[in-house]
């Protein structure tokens, strides 16, 4: 159908519903437009974006950890997907990890684990007392230790290191003989 076979009338008001059509759609494209323009705004995004990369690098570096720790027994290529498992936790490529990457990417231990066991586990695995981990740090620690050992660090029963020993001490000098 073309402009001459529809009656003047109705042609102008079909004009004009196109033109409030392509307004509208041209008004929102430039508050988005004016909305990435804004410091703020784009700074917001950027930071959305790489909290998302974020979290799936360490989600994905948290799977590979949980399904090698749940076997019982190592075999060839899991020194592989353990540094792959590094790498993903390493996000700013620096060749080291973190103390809150390094707890976040075992969030599948559970959250049992008070912060002084934590404390002290990762000090036990940074065996260069540096604050960070290295990949032989890493690795280390992950290639003789299962799944098992990580969990008993929650049981109030474990005669370990740190807070639990400490308190279990305190509290038989706290009772009268």
């Amino acid at each position: 159908m073309s402009a001459s076979d529809i009656a003047p009338e109705q042609y102008v008001k079909n004009r004009r519903a196109e033109a409030w059509w392509a307004r509208d759609q041209f008004v929102e494209a430039k508050e988005i437009v004016s909305d990435l323009k804004s410091p703020s705004r784009r700074t917001s995004i950027i930071h959305e974006r790489i909290l998302e990369q974020i979290d799936g690098r360490l989600s994905e570096a948290s799977e590979i950890l949980e399904k090698i720790m749940k076997k019982e027994t190592f075999k060839e290529g899991d020194g592989q997907l353990f540094a792959r498992a590094f790498e993903l936790m390493d996000i700013s490529k620096t060749g080291r990890v973190g103390y809150d990457i390094f707890w976040q990417a075992l969030a599948f231990v559970g959250d049992n684990i008070g912060d002084a066991d934590k404390q002290d586990l990762f000090n036990k695995v940074d065996q260069s007392c540096s604050g960070d981990l290295d990949l032989s740090d890493f690795l280390n620690f992950f290639l003789v230790t299962s799944l098992g050992q990580l969990q008993s660090l929650g049981d109030p029963q474990r005669l370990g290191t740190g807070t639990t020993r400490a308190r279990q001490l305190n509290s038989r000098e706290a009772t009268p003989i």
